[in-house]
């Protein structure tokens, strides 16, 4: 109970916010939600409706939103308040879980305490489509901890949910069944329970099939949205070896977070050299800490690198580079590492050293949740640090241009363009620049250039379509 408290205490305030980036495509631009036959559509459409070449299909948590805009409304803070409890349930689950593998009720709570104010999680709870991550990571720790009461039929089911939560969640087939050969069941009892795993994988393959197509294991990450995506295996997994290194530090130094690591912020494929000797550097101390045969580190290392198989872009580019929602369950791990670790040091005031830790982890979580409330606030604030990333930079700018004050948008406007003037949205924001210093020539020619690079953007055509209509409006004056 003081753990879900806890959540609710640094989380309660984003039921004020708004609807923030991703929400948009997934929440806004859905026109079957607040209506009973988006329960249905949930489970026959892509989650990013109309757009199957994403490679995205999360019925479970297209469910759980649908269901939210008919009972609580289409309005934000429903959605919100929903993240905010769904993530008080983790945290419990996160507790229960390591009672067990810890075999202490009082490292168990540290464990679930610690976990609950960690400040990489603010994206997962505070952005709406984080409910993927909470869903599928909830669903993967509460399946753990019904294996390990020997539940096998919850744990199965857990299992499935969390797959239809989130595709990542697939990789935990790994750790449920060797569980169940841990745990010296009968023969026709083992074969029972994988023989299930595999028709119900062939199942979940089968439904990816029929609603995604020929896009089943594809994403349509662009350049600036993935650029692991466009080098060479090696140099893909060199970098999402670095950049384990790199969500490491800002899980146990939460300076800087941001809501965006697109190009170029984090240097590409070109990571640079320091992180990705770090990130060596924790493969052998992983290695090291394995041969240590703890049960609290075997699991703590299969928290950090599991997922990171699938989200590090170590087997294949995903739609990101690098995402603090994807490290709600290594920081688990790392934090299984980190408690480990405390217990090694006889130290008489270390339950004091540890609520002091809560505290201070919990004021930054607080504050950065203050961030995400809206898009304004989470775009200038970020801004500010993340001078790498056009998207970032040039989303600074449309909130100038939003309010109507292009002369400051201009400067994040040229700094954008320095990183990749090509960006479709950068062009976009150009040409409303020069719509509001009323250079009509110079907007309409961004635009159609914009449109030349990006035939498919909706976003040029539309403006420039808008933008044609005023012309024409002044000449007939």
């Amino acid at each position: 109970m003081v753990i879900f408290l806890v959540c609710v205490l640094i989380y309660g305030v984003s039921i004020f916010g708004g609807f923030i980036q991703d929400d948009r495509k997934v929440i806004l631009a859905d026109p079957t939600l607040g209506k009973i036959e988006s329960l249905l559509e949930a489970w026959i459409s892509p989650y990013y409706k109309g757009n199957p070449e994403s490679g995205a299909y999360r019925p479970l948590t297209s469910f759980s939103l649908a269901l939210d805009s008919i009972i609580l409304g289409k309005s934000a803070w429903g959605y919100r308040m929903m993240n905010i409890i769904f993530y008080g349930l983790v945290c419990i689950g996160v507790y229960e879980l390591s009672r067990r593998v810890f075999r202490s009720d009082k490292w168990g709570f540290w464990v679930g305490l610690l976990f609950a104010v960690l400040p990489i999680h603010t994206e997962a709870v505070s952005n709406i489509v984080g409910r993927g991550e909470l869903l599928a990571g909830g669903l993967v720790i509460w399946m753990l901890v019904m294996a390990m009461e020997k539940k096998w039929g919850w744990s199965m089911w857990l299992y499935f949910l969390a797959v239809f939560s989130k595709e990542s969640a697939i990789v935990w087939a790994v750790p449920l069944v060797w569980l169940t050969f841990q745990s010296k069941l009968q023969k026709d009892k083992l074969v029972g329970i994988v023989m299930i795993m595999t028709m119900g994988l062939i199942a979940y393959f089968a439904f990816r099939l029929g609603i995604l197509g020929s896009d089943i294991f594809s994403d349509n990450a662009t350049l600036v949205e993935n650029p692991l995506k466009f080098v060479g295996h090696s140099q893909r997994v060199m970098a999402g070896i670095g950049l384990v290194a790199y969500g490491i530090s800002k899980t146990l130094f939460p300076i800087q977070l941001s809501y965006d690591y697109s190009f170029d912020q984090l240097g590409g494929g070109n990571l640079s050299k320091a992180w990705l000797m770090i990130g060596l550097g924790v493969i052998l101390l992983s290695i090291f800490l394995m041969r240590k045969r703890k049960a609290e580190l075997s699991w703590g290392l299969l928290f950090l690198w599991l997922p990171l198989i699938v989200t590090g872009n170590i087997i294949k580019p995903i739609g990101t580079i690098f995402g603090e929602r994807l490290w709600l369950l290594p920081s688990l791990g790392v934090l299984y590492i980190c408690v480990w670790l405390i217990r090694q040091i006889k130290f008489r005031w270390i339950e004091l050293v540890l609520w002091l830790v809560v505290v201070l982890l919990g004021v930054r979580s607080f504050v950065r949740n203050i961030d995400w409330l809206g898009e304004n606030r989470l775009f200038v604030k970020d801004g500010a640090y993340a001078t790498g990333s056009v998207l970032t930079q040039s989303n600074v700018a449309a909130v100038y241009l939003m309010e109507g004050r292009p002369d400051e948008a201009r400067i994040y406007l040229e700094k954008a363009s320095s990183i990749y003037p090509e960006y479709p949205y950068l062009m976009n924001n150009w040409g409303i620049y020069y719509w509001q210093k009323e250079d009509l020539k110079s907007a309409k020619e961004m635009l159609e250039k914009c449109i030349e690079v990006h035939p498919q953007n909706a976003l040029c055509t539309g403006n420039l379509g808008d933008l044609e209509r005023v012309d024409a409006q002044i000449k007939t004056l």
